[in-house]
């Protein structure tokens, strides 16, 4: 099993390689790799990609070497080249660097990088150009071109790359996703990936090359273009009679075409590189596409579902709407995974989901899990409309406005129950232990939910709650946490109960701020068996004694932390045992609003263990009483073992 090391410090993404292809595909039908190295690389596609286009080459043993790092020098010169500036950077030849350590062919590129911002030096009047490149670096300066320039973090426990990787999450840009070493040097094939992401995937101004939501990243525009590039124009093979094309593919298999849409073929088997015959008989380099769409041509089933969807919108009894046939596609495809926590998300479900993380919104201040197939309130906002019309942890809900909620996602109830402020919504509920059903009226209300509160105990005991994970609760975290030592806190009661996660980034920071330095916080597992563990880094010598509070609605992101606390900083668990979520998901943003959310790795604690369906058993268990009684036992039982640590740790 390979196992990879991910510092906290520094988290990671992208760099160069060089251009000018080496040799071309041939005319036949058997196409020949240009690179004799490169046949089992996971970026094999995207390699190819870029040396149709003419940005790289290889070495003069007709070798690629995609597994080898390169320099911050090569980076930029295959960002520049990339990004279609070559001819702007040429213009330079001849100027002198403000780099005392830059000099020779590259100058050029680096000057251009130089002038539109996208780097700068190390301070001290170099630029270090043969130093490797680490794809946290590499990340920065893929944002800084299409200006989403981040201020670099400079507080303690924060890495410094740490607003980057919270942009990228944010705008769904996928660099983060992308690389599978994002602690390690970058190497070739690393940058073969984020380039063709940041050509193909990322929504820029043409005009400008920044940035922008408002223009489409249009895969589609991308393949078309490069097929003109090579062919001169783009032209149907054949008609089916509906106003779509159809092209004969290398492997004679006939694929319609809707008007502008990518062509599909692939005589590199598992490349992804697919390609058309054109009236000259020529192959033609078409497009980039998935393991899973090279899958589904291979087998027939693009073709398949290409057929439903042409019988559905010609054929059907009354005229069908193509975004609702495309959204209901992708929610059945997810939906046949069996995981409650792959979703297809709407524009409204996606922007409800993306309120909860940046935890404010309009709504009624609830926070729900998927359980046993029902959607349970899991958590409720102090102060929120739903504490004041009565609402309990547990309740289950059936009804919201009338509508039935079973089959539904979390994310998609939550955009339900949103809404804007001063409008009225009405819940049905079964409340575990009383008859008959619960008529719920709340009216909605802004949301601005703080994550986390402190305050101190008897003595030298400090106590910290955080509600969920969300962006601003690592400063939260920080803020108080810095205030309770100040006041003299010797020992930290952390209570993780009831909170539902969130963000992986949230609590990875917060462990860094608690767990010693070079101490692991968690691994990644993926579907090949690889690992990546993450490491702190930090000044943490010694940790101050911890108390960890759980229970059943301690979920994810929170049972990261918790685990953390336990295996790496030698916490001690109390309460009850946790919900067990022991999957990692990401999610896809697309220029509708809409995203699709779905499940890309098992998260395992530091020592290996993988809790998902078992939750974390504390090393004390303490029940709570019964109602009425507010009797809270498991933070009188938190504080005396925390009493005995101190003791201990004195």
């Amino acid at each position: 099993m390979r196992k990879i090391s991910r510092t906290i410090g520094t988290i990671a993404l992208a760099a160069a390689i060089f251009m000018n292809p080496i040799s071309s595909f041939a005319a036949e039908n058997e196409i020949s790799l240009p690179f004799k190295d490169i046949s089992a690389s996971p970026a094999l596609g995207q390699i190819l990609l870029l040396q149709h286009m003419g940005y790289i080459k290889g070495y003069v043993d007709q070798s690629f070497k995609p597994e080898q790092t390169i320099t911050r020098a090569e980076f930029v010169v295959m960002l520049v080249a990339g990004k279609g500036y070559e001819g702007e950077a040429a213009k330079l030849s001849g100027t002198k660097s403000e780099f005392r350590d830059v000099s020779g062919w590259g100058t050029r590129y680096i000057n251009f990088a130089v002038n539109h911002g996208w780097i700068q030096g190390t301070g001290d009047g170099k630029f270090e150009p043969d130093k490797l490149i680490t794809n946290a670096q590499a990340i920065a300066i893929l944002m800084n071109s299409i200006g989403m320039q981040q201020s670099q973090s400079g507080e303690p426990g924060k890495p410094w790359y740490a607003n980057y990787y919270l942009a990228d999450q944010k705008f769904h840009l996928g660099f983060v996703s992308a690389a599978s070493k994002p602690n390690a040097y970058a190497t070739r094939s690393d940058v073969a990936e984020l380039i063709v992401k940041l050509l193909a995937d990322v929504p820029v101004n043409p005009s400008t090359g920044i940035f922008d939501t408002k223009h489409t990243a249009n895969n589609t525009s991308f393949a078309i273009h490069l097929y003109e590039d090579t062919v001169g124009s783009f032209t149907p093979a054949a008609s089916d009679g509906k106003g779509t094309g159809a092209v004969t593919l290398l492997n004679g298999q006939i694929v319609p075409l809707a008007e502008n849409a990518p062509v599909y073929g692939d005589p590199v088997p598992g490349s992804g590189i697919w390609y058309v015959k054109n009236g000259s008989g020529l192959a033609a380099f078409v497009y980039v596409v998935t393991d899973h769409q090279d899958s589904l041509n291979r087998t027939g089933q693009w073709t398949k579902l290409w057929s439903v969807y042409q019988s559905l919108k010609y054929d059907y009894y009354t005229a069908v709407d193509d975004e609702t046939l495309v959204n209901g596609a992708i929610d059945g495809m997810l939906r046949s995974l069996g995981d409650p926590y792959t979703v297809y998300m709407n524009p409204e479900a996606a922007a409800s989901f993306n309120n909860g993380i940046s935890s404010s919104f309009e709504g009624v201040g609830t926070t729900l899990k998927e359980q046993n197939g029902e959607l349970v309130i899991s958590g409720i906002l102090p102060g929120s409309p739903a504490e004041k019309a009565g609402f309990r942890t547990g309740d289950i809900i059936l009804q919201v406005n009338g509508t039935d909620v079973k089959g539904m996602s979390s994310d998609e109830l939550a955009s339900l129950i949103r809404g804007p402020k001063g409008t009225a919504v009405e819940f049905i509920v079964q409340r575990p232990g009383v008859d008959g059903k619960l008529t719920i009226p709340v009216t909605r209300d802004t949301i601005i939910q703080k994550t986390v509160a402190g305050k101190m105990l008897s003595g030298t005991m400090g106590k910290i709650d955080i509600v969920r994970m969300s962006e601003p609760t690592v400063d939260e975290f920080q803020q108080h946490y810095k205030e309770l030592l100040a006041k003299g806190m010797k020992g930290l009661i952390l209570d993780l109960r009831q909170n539902p996660g969130g963000l992986m980034s949230s609590a990875l920071l917060i462990g860094n701020v608690l767990v010693p330095n070079q101490k692991p916080l968690f691994q990644l597992e993926y579907r090949d068996g690889s690992r990546v563990v993450y490491i702190t880094q930090n000044d943490v010598e010694r940790p101050i004694p911890i108390v960890v509070l759980t229970d059943k609605g301690t979920a994810s992101a929170a049972e990261i932390l918790a685990a953390a606390l336990r295996e790496s900083a030698d916490a001690v668990l109390v309460g009850a045992a946790t919900y067990g979520k022991g999957v990692v998901q990401t999610t896809q943003g697309y220029n509708d609003g809409s995203s699709v959310k779905y499940t890309e790795s098992k998260w395992l604690t530091p020592e290996g263990n993988w809790i998902h369906s078992k939750g974390i058993v504390p090393d004390y268990e303490v029940r709570l009483p019964e109602a009425p009684s507010t009797l809270d036992t498991q933070l009188q039982k938190a504080e005396d073992v925390l009493k005995q640590l101190m003791l201990g740790y004195e």
